[in-house]
Protein backbone atom coordinates (compact mmCIF):
# COMPACT_ATOMS: atom_id res chain seq x y z
CA UNK A 1 0.00 0.00 0.00
CA UNK A 2 1.28 3.65 -0.73
CA UNK A 3 0.87 5.22 2.10
CA UNK A 4 2.73 2.28 4.32
CA UNK A 5 5.37 2.10 1.54
CA UNK A 6 6.06 5.93 1.22
CA UNK A 7 5.05 6.85 5.01
CA UNK A 8 8.92 7.62 5.70
CA UNK A 9 9.23 10.17 3.00
CA UNK A 10 5.88 11.53 1.73
CA UNK A 11 1.71 12.18 3.05
CA UNK A 12 -0.63 10.23 0.78
CA UNK A 13 -4.06 11.38 1.12
CA UNK A 14 -6.99 11.25 -1.42
CA UNK A 15 -9.43 13.85 -1.37
CA UNK A 16 -13.06 14.21 -2.93
CA UNK A 17 -15.27 17.37 -3.76
CA UNK A 18 -19.11 17.77 -3.84
CA UNK A 19 -20.53 19.14 -6.71
CA UNK A 20 -18.88 22.45 -7.29
CA UNK A 21 -19.24 25.00 -10.19
CA UNK A 22 -20.30 24.93 -13.29
CA UNK A 23 -20.23 22.02 -14.65
CA UNK A 24 -21.29 20.10 -11.91
CA UNK A 25 -24.48 22.13 -11.48
CA UNK A 26 -25.26 22.34 -15.62
CA UNK A 27 -24.90 18.44 -15.12
CA UNK A 28 -27.42 17.87 -12.13
CA UNK A 29 -29.44 20.34 -14.14
CA UNK A 30 -29.63 18.50 -17.54
CA UNK A 31 -30.18 15.21 -15.54
CA UNK A 32 -33.39 17.30 -14.12
CA UNK A 33 -32.18 18.07 -10.58
CA UNK A 34 -33.29 21.37 -9.50
CA UNK A 35 -30.54 23.54 -7.38
CA UNK A 36 -33.11 24.18 -4.69
CA UNK A 37 -33.62 20.47 -4.04
CA UNK A 38 -30.37 19.06 -4.46
CA UNK A 39 -28.66 21.65 -1.88
CA UNK A 40 -31.27 20.90 0.62
CA UNK A 41 -30.09 17.20 1.25
CA UNK A 42 -26.42 18.79 1.41
CA UNK A 43 -25.99 18.81 5.28
CA UNK A 44 -24.72 22.57 5.57
CA UNK A 45 -27.55 23.35 2.17
CA UNK A 46 -24.74 25.46 -0.18
CA UNK A 47 -22.51 24.59 -2.43
CA UNK A 48 -18.89 24.60 -1.62
CA UNK A 49 -16.28 26.90 -3.17
CA UNK A 50 -12.99 26.40 -5.23
CA UNK A 51 -11.21 28.23 -2.24
CA UNK A 52 -12.80 25.72 0.19
CA UNK A 53 -10.83 22.93 -1.95
CA UNK A 54 -7.84 25.06 -2.04
CA UNK A 55 -7.93 25.69 1.64
CA UNK A 56 -8.01 22.21 2.22
CA UNK A 57 -5.24 21.31 -0.03
CA UNK A 58 -3.31 24.09 1.44
CA UNK A 59 -4.02 22.92 5.18
CA UNK A 60 -2.46 19.43 4.13
CA UNK A 61 0.19 20.39 2.45
CA UNK A 62 1.18 22.22 6.28
CA UNK A 63 3.29 21.01 9.49
CA UNK A 64 -0.11 21.37 10.85
CA UNK A 65 -1.30 18.10 8.71
CA UNK A 66 2.21 16.21 9.39
CA UNK A 67 0.33 13.31 10.99
CA UNK A 68 -2.01 12.59 8.73
CA UNK A 69 -1.62 9.94 5.88
CA UNK A 70 -3.49 6.85 4.37
CA UNK A 71 -6.72 9.23 5.11
CA UNK A 72 -9.27 9.84 2.59
CA UNK A 73 -10.43 13.67 3.36
CA UNK A 74 -14.04 14.57 1.99
CA UNK A 75 -14.70 18.17 1.25
CA UNK A 76 -18.58 18.15 0.07
CA UNK A 77 -20.36 19.68 2.86
CA UNK A 78 -21.46 17.08 5.07
CA UNK A 79 -22.88 15.28 1.87
CA UNK A 80 -21.15 11.84 2.13
CA UNK A 81 -21.75 11.58 5.91
CA UNK A 82 -24.09 8.45 5.25
CA UNK A 83 -21.94 6.40 3.63
CA UNK A 84 -18.71 6.95 5.85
Amino acid sequence: MIPIDLSDKVAVITGGSGALGRVMVRTLAEAGASDAHYWRKVPMQRRGTAQEIANTVLFLASDLASYITGAYIPVCGGNVMPTI
